[in-house]
């Protein structure tokens, strides 16, 4: 799987995020009815330029769809972009 920084769980427990080494977003499923921690293959969902200089790069919506980045760059504006599956 090779690791990853900077976890967030969904707001319901059914999903976790987090940073790969190679700065990609990943996702995987979790099991909630396991008595293990039962984790589905993550899947990369995009590539980030993450500030990582002030608190966490990235946040979730509240349904898991959404994710808020600050980026890194020069320009100023706003980039929304829909995970939705």
């Amino acid at each position: 799987m090779g690791g990853g920084s900077w976890p967030r769980w969904s707001r319901d427990g059914d999903e976790v995020f987090y940073l790969g080494p190679d700065n990609q977003l990943m996702a995987a499923s979790v099991d909630q009815a396991s008595t293990d921690l039962g984790v589905a293959t993550p899947r990369a969902l995009f590539q980030l330029r993450a500030r990582r200089d002030r608190g966490y790069p990235y946040d979730v919506s509240a349904d898991g769809q959404r994710v808020l980045v600050n980026i890194v760059g020069d320009a100023v504006g706003e980039a929304v972009v829909d995970t939705r599956r």
